[in-house]
């Protein structure tokens, strides 16, 4: 498993975040222990911003070295590293908490087989594509001047129009395809204010089902089995 998610992957900490912010200021800062997907032998302690809410199971963002991590909220701070020197928390991501049970469960694991507990936790989440945030893609609709009757419009724009006409709206390449033009048209169209567009979470594509595709090879005592549950 990759232990950065992709948003990650080219993401780096700022340099000389911690340098810059007043040290009184997190003196009196909450501090987490943020356990991370790593072999190392605890979780390690990160000092919370202001008006950052954090709990325990918490998916977070945090500064290791000099790259951004991914790492799980495990607790209170511990208290042992004074918090103006400890690093922030980045970002907490939106996804569910994980669950109290399974933290448990890792700890135990790491108990009982004397593994370090970041190198369960890191077996426990397999794929970490489903903390990111969900992709999202522009689409097009007919702006309120696109019903002007005085518009003079080439006749690729006004199958553009047509398209949309009491439908949904659709994305570049989706209304390119319906109204036989170029995404070009699309995109000159919205910047001539003749559409205008909304974003949405992209809608993942599955396979069609086949129905000409021929079965699996049914031994004889299946096919007897098959005919008889048919009638």
């Amino acid at each position: 498993m990759d232990t950065l998610p992709q948003f990650l992957a080219d993401r780096t900490p700022p340099v000389g975040a911690d340098s810059v912010e007043n040290a009184a200021a997190k003196v009196s800062r909450k501090t987490v222990r943020v356990l991370l997907p790593l072999p190392l032998a605890d979780a390690y302690d990160y000092s919370v911003p202001e008006g950052v809410e954090v709990a325990p199971g918490h998916f977070v963002v945090v500064p290791l070295g000099k790259r951004e991590t991914l790492g799980v909220v495990w607790g209170e701070g511990t208290g042992e590293v004074a918090t103006e020197k400890l690093r922030d928390v980045i970002e907490v991501l939106p996804a569910l908490p994980m669950a109290s049970a399974l933290r448990r469960f890792i700890d135990w694991v790491s108990a009982y087989t004397l593994s370090p507990p970041g190198a369960v936790l890191r077996m426990a989440l397999g794929s970490t594509s489903a903390l990111e945030a969900p992709k999202t893609e522009l689409i097009y609709r007919p702006a309120g001047t696109a019903n002007d009757d005085t518009l003079k419009l080439t006749a690729a724009r006004r199958r553009v129009l047509e398209a949309l006409k009491d439908g949904p709206a659709m994305s570049a390449a989706e209304l390119a395809h319906l109204a036989g033009v170029g995404t070009s048209v699309i995109k000159t169209m919205a910047s001539a204010g003749l559409l205008e567009t909304v974003e949405r979470i992209m809608r993942r594509s599955f396979p069609q089902p086949d129905g000409t595709r021929d079965g699996p090879t049914l031994s004889p005592e299946q096919k007897a089995a098959a005919e008889e549950e048919s009638h």
